[in-house]
């Protein structure tokens, strides 16, 4: 299949880990910030806060704006005479953060001995109120082991990690996450690369730590995120890995590690958990045919966190198609359904989209679906090779959900899904199920069918089967959230 694969390769998903958006040196301000971040692809971002005095106005910032998280804590750098009272005001905000931070310890602060105090009371809080932390640390790396088994477990980052490699073990072993910042970009900067190749990717975080490390050629301007595709950039290339697949790995890291799904998934909350949302963003949907019903039904995964669609049609796009498959356009009529598919699709998620140009057959059905997908939607019109994909995923314990007859229906009302031994009042369902019986397969699948009386092509006085996207689209809808169900439901 990777011959015949490509992987959209023009859109960016990044999450910034940490970024200073009150500080009066942030480029444009907060709005003007997050606005070009969204822009430059860098889709949500950690606040972070380190200044009391702003802390509700980071709190109010945070709940109007879609995306940006927020931490406050005291930082070891700044701690004053009043930092004992600002320690009791930020318990009362624990409920509306995100996380704490940056919290730690400095050697190029004052008094190390009241860093640790005030570094030991807001982890224990952290601990208490069930809330990550985002570490700050120059030297004294060597005390976080002991403070984690002192106080408890609480998911934690190592922010722009500036320790060593030899170190980067130990700390890995304390379930660290690692931020990695503009360093990265600097053509002389030579431990962090050393660093990053020791850093598992389920633990690798980006972050602008703006408006300070200005990534490499933007030295002398102060950062912001939106400077972050740089960072990611220097990073996949120390690391010998594709770009997208890197901001890929990295931001559902971080979505991990907060809690939190894709921006543009909020709305699906709570119709499904966090964690059935990360569990289908690491899943692959296999789509085969993207005509009336594939479209729509690639079309609806998309937009519900399935994290890779293999998009897989031979055929064009006719003018024909228009009146009822979502990727037929008057622009795009010869152009491969696939791949028409996948400049659609692009444009409306961050699923990541292989399209396969070929109709699969009985022949070929084994190398098409190389590697193995999680589940196979099957909206294949061709019987002959409908039996040959159904067969070979039953006898091969790949989930499936096929679309029996929409061709000849008007509505949505009769749309029924069941096990195929079980469909009722659909021909198409009723020849399935006659041929995969005398294969040897009686059930095993979920079927979408109609029970609405066909409109026969005869009937209609015409060679071809008529359609209708009041029937199809409901039907890829029907397809996709079947799918959907099987996978969490397993």
């Amino acid at each position: 299949m990777a011959t015949e694969t490509e992987q959209r390769s023009d859109k960016l998903d990044l999450f910034d880990t940490h970024t200073h958006l009150l500080d009066p040196r942030m480029p444009g301000g907060f709005s003007g910030a997050v606005e070009r971040a969204r822009a430059a692809g860098v889709n949500q971002m950690l606040m972070v806060e380190s200044f009391p005095d702003r802390w509700e106005r980071a709190i109010e910032s945070v709940r109007c704006t879609d995306g940006v998280l927020l931490a406050c804590a005291l930082h070891p750098r700044f701690l004053d005479e009043n930092s004992e009272s600002w320690l009791r005001e930020l318990e009362g905000f624990a409920s509306q953060l995100d996380a704490l931070g940056e919290i730690g310890l400095d050697k190029d602060a004052p008094d190390m001995a009241r860093q640790r105090e005030f570094f030991h009371a807001q982890y224990e809080l952290a601990v208490k109120h069930k809330l990550p932390v985002s570490l700050h640390f120059r030297g004294h790396l060597d005390e976080l082991p002991a403070l984690i088994d002192k106080f408890g477990f609480t998911p934690h980052i190592l922010h722009s990690y500036s320790g060593s490699a030899e170190q980067l073990d130990k700390l890995i072993e304390t379930g660290a996450h690692v931020s990695v910042s503009g360093v990265v970009t600097y053509p002389n900067a030579k431990k962090i690369h050393s660093v990053l190749q020791r850093v598992p990717r389920d633990r690798l975080l980006l972050e602008t730590d703006s408006p300070d490390i200005t990534p490499h050629p933007h030295k002398r301007e102060h950062n912001e995120p939106a400077f972050l595709p740089l960072i990611a950039k220097a990073a996949a290339k120390s690391l010998s890995t594709n770009l997208i697949q890197l901001c890929h790995t990295t931001s559902e890291n971080a979505r991990q590690f907060f809690d939190v799904v894709p921006v543009e998934l909020e709305r699906l909350v709570p119709l499904l958990s966090p964690a059935q949302l990360r569990k289908l963003r690491g899943m692959t949907f296999a789509v085969v045919g993207l005509g009336g019903v594939g479209s729509w039904a690639a079309e609806a995964l998309s937009r519900s966190g399935a994290g890779r669609i293999v998009l897989i049609d031979g055929d064009r796009v006719a003018a024909t198609d228009l009146n009822r498959q979502l990727f037929a356009e008057m622009s795009n009529i010869g152009e491969l359904k696939a791949i028409a598919a996948r400049k659609r699709l692009a444009n409306v998620s961050s699923s990541e989209l292989i399209a396969v140009e070929r109709f699969v057959t009985g022949e070929n059905v084994v190398e098409v679906l190389d590697p193995r997908p999680d589940i196979v939607l099957d909206a294949i019109d061709r019987t002959g090779d409908k039996l040959a994909l159904i067969e070979f995923c039953v006898r091969q314990g790949i989930p499936l959900v096929s679309c029996m007859g929409a061709g000849g229906r008007l509505g949505p009302s009769a749309i029924r899904t069941a096990d195929i031994s079980r469909t009722e009042g659909c021909s198409l369902a009723r020849k399935v199920r006659r041929a995969l019986r005398s294969r040897g397969i009686e059930s095993g699948f979920k079927a979408v069918y109609s029970a609405e009386p066909r409109i026969s092509p005869d009937e209609a006085g015409r060679s071809c089967q008529p359609s209708s996207v009041f029937a199809t689209a409901p039907f890829g809808f029907a397809l996709a959230a079947t799918a959907v169900e099987e996978l969490l439901r397993r």
